[in-house]
Parts: C-alpha cells; sequence; structure tokens
C-alpha cells in the first residue's frame, strides 16, 4: 500500500522537475490536456501539482503526472488563432456590412 503512494509521489515530483527544466508552459500561459478535456490557464506549477484557472474562474489542481503522460497543448505559444462566428446577413448591403466588420475587428485584433 505504501508502494503505490511512493510511485504517485515519485512521478509527480519527477514530471515537476521535468516542467522546470524544460518549460512546455509557465505560469499565465492557456494549456490543455486535450485526452483529459482540462483546459486552463497555469496560475502556480509546483513540485507535485500545477493549478490550472478554467474559463470559468475555477481553480483545477492537476497532478504534474499527467503532464508527463499526456500531450499539452499550449495555445499561448500560438502565433495564430482560429475564430468562428455566425452571422445572420440576409441582404447584399447586410453581407458586405457583417464582411467589413468582421474584417475591420479581425486586423485590429491581430496588431
Amino acid at each position: 500500500m505504501v508502494g503505490f503512494g511512493a510511485k504517485a509521489l515519485l512521478e509527480n515530483l519527477l514530471s515537476g522537475v521535468m516542467i522546470y527544466l524544460f518549460h512546455p508552459f509557465t505560469v499565465g500561459d492557456w494549456i490543455e490536456l486535450p485526452d483529459k478535456r482540462l483546459p486552463g490557464t497555469a496560475r502556480t506549477i509546483g513540485s507535485y501539482y500545477t493549478e490550472l484557472l478554467t474559463a470559468e474562474r475555477e481553480p483545477l489542481l492537476v497532478p504534474n503526472a499527467l503532464f508527463a503522460g499526456f500531450a499539452v497543448a499550449n495555445d499561448s505559444r500560438r502565433d495564430h488563432r482560429r475564430a468562428c462566428a455566425k452571422a445572420w446577413c440576409t441582404s447584399p448591403p447586410s453581407i458586405r456590412s457583417c464582411h467589413g466588420g468582421c474584417t475591420s475587428a479581425l486586423s485590429t485584433s491581430a496588431a
């Protein structure tokens, strides 16, 4: 019984060291474990667990061993973003207006 607890402790501790050494993410990065559906902003990175803050502002304590065993998507390091929006345009003038508004919004957010 003690062996299983020590194994988990050692896995999390070594994974924490790997996070410190290789920096797959840093505090403030928006990361996600897609296999586990755990997205959030890294608030603290400890030796045993990492605290994520979800989009709903809910804190999650994630054992560091999960970062060693699963893929980590670091959206903060992307040089591009994907946006999806729906607009209901029924006439040619409204289509031009929607297109112009979207284009200007995207060009100002990229700057």
